[in-house]
């Protein structure tokens, strides 16, 4: 047995170790309690199912194949997308965008039934994201985004929801984290060794 002082960490942020951590069922417990941090009051997770994370585009033959990071589905049919990013994409939010709306539109049924869950799309960044405000993003770290009418925010739907959790900006340390999501960020910040 290695002793602590050679005892080796995965990180998590990286491909393998993220795999390796989401994708393995002991782990549910941990995920759940990560989403729950992340989602709000009424969008709580008991459980999780996990789902297969490769599809087909749209239109076989004309667009191109895409993977989640990780995709599961709640009890109540909630689909929750949990993608990592580490390096800066250009593209990163309109990546985004497309993963969680193709996912929002797998759920359709054929003819007028438009009763479909929403899609939860989660992005771990080791990164940051390039806000054109700066000084409202000093000292946040989490930033969601979803349709809402542009003047006075009403929600008409549940749809996509995309949340954002930029670690690079999370600058707590150990005694600092109070709450669970303080200290869940501060594990996936902190986790390689």
């Amino acid at each position: 047995m290695k002793s602590e002082s050679e005892q080796r960490y995965v990180d998590i942020l990286s491909n393998a170790g993220f795999k390796a951590f989401f994708g393995d069922e002991s782990n549910k417990a941990e995920v759940i309690s990560l989403l729950n941090t992340l989602l709000p009051a009424h969008r709580q997770v008991k459980d999780i199912e996990y789902r297969p994370t490769e599809h087909q585009g749209p239109v076989i033959g004309h667009s191109k194949d895409f993977q989640y990071d990780f995709l599961c589905r709640d009890t109540s049919g909630t689909m929750f997308i949990v993608e990592m990013q580490r390096y800066k994409e250009e593209s990163w939010f309109k990546r985004c965008v497309s993963y969680a709306s193709r996912a929002y539109d797998r759920q359709n049924k054929t003819g007028f039934d438009y009763d479909v869950p929403p899609v939860y799309l989660i992005g771990l960044m080791g990164v940051e994201i390039d806000h054109p405000d700066k000084e409202h993003w000093t000292g946040r770290y989490i930033s969601e985004y979803t349709f809402r009418e542009k003047e006075c925010h009403d929600l008409l739907d549940e749809t996509i929801v995309i949340i954002f959790a930029e670690l690079t900006r999370f600058n707590k340390t150990e005694d600092e984290c109070v709450t669970e999501q303080d200290r869940l960020l501060y594990l996936l910040k902190n986790s390689v060794r």
